[in-house]
């Protein structure tokens, strides 16, 4: 005996469905939109807004705060990186980037939580993808800025846990793709002649920024591959490579507090970062 699912509307066997006249399929769909809901039910109280009543001028005045927050910190570079970013700010499942206000919500709350990810889901989608959201952590809301002016609750990536689109996201914009540039034979020389020479470990950017690891002697930096210029490249690598003279092998620079004392990475970095000197 057959019956016609009320959602899908295909026809499938008897015990295929549930108590009620839905297949398994979208019985189970069902109940995970509920679950979803009412996480949202939840967010939306924790935010202390109704359904889609999150005000433009709220969102504003909230994104101004993180901006003013995070320039008290210190935390804005004054710099232009030379290297691709993973990806913008965007949806992991939908690709959708975000624009105007939300671009700057969702890239001000990421580096305000620690978040290295610009990948975002929604409570559905991630329950959906068979995933959760970690304990204690709660959403960022956004808005679209054209009608209906709909509410979103996301999540980052980094928020959730069992889902397929996890810290090291794999959708299309968390892979940047790779340009293509020649190597500069004057610079690979300068490279391959340094005397006595730290490992050099060449990576994708989803693996971090470039940075010198006194401990183990290394320097980390993206592959040429990824940088908008190759001349980039080359200039990232000098600049690691001339903090890799510290190393005791070398001239033996003491920056043991490089990492937490304010002065001494400035003197590091604006004497010896920026000299060029790799011997």
């Amino acid at each position: 005996m057959r019956r016609t699912c009320s959602e899908c509307s295909k026809e499938k066997d008897v015990w295929r469905f549930d108590s009620g006249n839905l297949c398994r399929r979208c019985a189970d769909r069902k109940a995970l939109d509920e679950r979803a809901e009412r996480h949202e039910a939840e967010e939306q109280a924790f935010h202390g807004v109704e359904p889609g009543q999150h005000s433009i001028s709220v969102l504003s005045k909230g994104i101004a705060d993180a901006i003013i927050k995070l320039l008290d910190a210190g935390n804005l570079p004054p710099w232009k990186q030379g290297w691709q970013s993973a990806a913008p700010h965007h949806n992991a499942h939908t690709g959708y980037q975000y624009n105007g206000m939300n671009r700057w919500w969702t890239a001000s709350k990421a580096l305000e939580n620690g978040w290295e990810s610009t990948a975002w889901l929604t409570a559905s989608q991630i329950f959906r993808m068979g995933g959760d959201i970690l304990p204690e952590h709660h959403s960022t809301v956004i808005r679209l800025a054209v009608p209906p002016f709909r509410t979103f609750y996301i999540f980052n990536v980094e928020q959730t846990e069992g889902c397929r689109h996890g810290r090291q996201c794999l959708c299309s914009l968390c892979v940047p793709s790779k340009l293509r540039h020649s190597k500069i034979g004057d610079a690979e020389k300068i490279v391959a002649e340094m005397p006595n020479p730290p490992r050099i470990r060449l990576t994708n950017v989803m693996e971090g920024p470039p940075h010198y690891l006194p401990a183990s002697d290394v320097v980390v930096v993206p592959t040429v591959g990824n940088y908008d210029q190759a001349e980039r490249h080359y200039s990232t690598l000098f600049h690691e490579l001339t903090h890799s003279t510290s190393h005791v092998r070398r001239v033996n620079r003491k920056i043991a507090g490089y990492s937490v004392n304010i002065h001494e990475r400035a003197e590091e970095e604006l004497v010896f970062g920026q000299s060029g000197i790799v011997s």
